[in-house]
């Protein structure tokens, strides 16, 4: 019976060490890919406000295209399939 035992508390201990090692490296882990998020968040940032101005570019020229659709579906002689 005491075999089993001190198979268990090896196996107890050697889990308890490793669980330390881990705890005392994870500031370590957090501390060093701060950095790595705070690159991601400013490209992301910057992913944003290229969307941002390419959707304002695309809203503008379909308004410019839908105004000239407009403009040329008015004049006499155009051929439009609304007629």
């Amino acid at each position: 019976m005491e075999n089993a035992l001190g198979g268990f508390g090896i196996f107890v201990f050697l889990f308890l060490l490793v669980l330390g090692i881990l705890w005392f490296l994870l500031p370590f882990a957090i501390f060093g890919t701060k950095a790595k998020l705070d690159a991601i968040l400013s490209e992301s940032m910057r992913t944003n406000e290229l969307l941002k101005s390419l959707a304002s570019e695309m809203r503008a020229s379909k308004n410019v295209s839908a105004a000239s659709r407009e403009g040329a579906s008015n004049t006499p002689g155009s051929f439009s399939s609304r007629d």
